[in-house]
């Protein structure tokens, strides 16, 4: 079997790479969706810092601060969102819109009023316990619907969900993919993505 994929839309490639590459880091909105399941904010940048470093001191690529656009249907104050700045940033403005890729098992669900974690409100409107995991879908206060897969902890007998019950969803800043409003590759770039692919199997 083939330890690449090429992932294709109307005769173009799309991406070409590993199963993890595609699936953690897609090149394009339609490359995410094509592959396996996804939860998608709208984010509004708030500000972007091409100096500023990581947790860890360094200075890569800096940072970006957005404000999810999701959060605004809430009540109280939204909370800003200090993001690594993705590589498509040198073009990025304040106030232009980006998504935020995230998988189900990259989401974390809290009570509503958890002080400790800042998040999304919704209701679980599905739960469904699947042996390891407890697969549930949520409905943000703006109506987003959202799907969360959290690994089943056999310790906590009250670890389920209610229908309509109130939930905070939210992530660990860094889990989240950040693609461009338009994320469609130009056709040079995949004319160079599909050469660069099909050398290196060729080699």
């Amino acid at each position: 079997m083939s330890d690449r994929i090429a992932v294709m839309k109307d005769g173009t490639f799309q991406q070409i790479g590993t199963p993890i590459e595609i699936y953690e880091t897609p090149a394009n909105l339609f490359t995410a969706k094509f592959i396996g399941e996804t939860n998608l904010f709208k984010a509004e940048v708030r500000g972007v810092y091409p100096n500023q470093p990581d947790r860890d001191g360094r200075v890569t690529n800096g940072r970006i601060e957005v404000e999810v656009c999701e959060a605004q249907a809430q009540d109280g104050p939204t909370t800003l969102r200090n993001l690594r700045r993705p590589d498509f940033a040198n073009d990025v403005q304040v106030g232009d819109i980006v998504n935020l890729l995230l998988r189900p098992e990259d989401l974390r669900i809290y009570d509503p009023n958890d002080k400790e974690h800042g998040g999304l409100l919704g209701r679980v409107i599905e739960s469904n316990y699947k042996g390891s995991t407890l697969d549930s879908i949520i409905e943000l206060a703006n109506g987003h619907i959202i799907k969360a897969s959290e690994f089943f902890d056999e310790d906590d007998p009250s670890f389920d969900y209610k229908l309509n019950e109130g939930v905070k969803v939210s992530w660990v800043d860094g889990w989240e993919w950040v693609l461009p409003e338009d994320g469609t590759l130009d056709d040079e770039a995949n004319h160079q993505a599909a050469s660069l692919a099909a050398q290196k199997d060729i080699s």
